[in-house]
């Protein structure tokens, strides 16, 4: 059984270990280069998710950039039927706030528990 933590103040616990979804996102460009993991099987990135849900794993990062929203997909095909055992960290739309001289990006971090 892993360790559990509570994310934040918001009292929502999570596992210790998470996991994160980067890698399944798979190939994507951005301005022309490679911006992605490159080639990954999603059978294998869901049986991956799937084993890490079993094994107590109950913390999943992903984004919208992870794959152009490939992670996000698979997370959810892999979820399918036991979303409420999981908790989704996720980032989403980073603003551009234009601060004199500079620009700043900011990102917006969610967590997401089933209710």
């Amino acid at each position: 059984m892993l360790m559990k933590r509570t994310l934040g103040r918001s009292g929502i616990e999570v596992s210790a270990l998470g996991l994160g979804c980067w890698a399944i996102g798979g190939p994507w460009t951005f301005d022309g280069r490679q911006a992605g993991w490159g080639h990954v099987d999603d059978g294998e990135s869901i049986r991956s998710i799937q084993r890490a849900l079993d094994l107590g794993i109950t913390f999943f990062d992903t984004a919208d950039v992870y794959g152009c929203g490939h992670s996000e997909r698979i997370l959810g095909r892999a979820l399918a039927g036991r979303r409420q055992e999981a908790v989704i960290a996720t980032v989403k739309r980073q603003v551009l706030l234009p601060v004199l001289p500079h620009e700043r990006i900011l990102p917006f971090w969610i967590a997401l528990p089933h209710f």
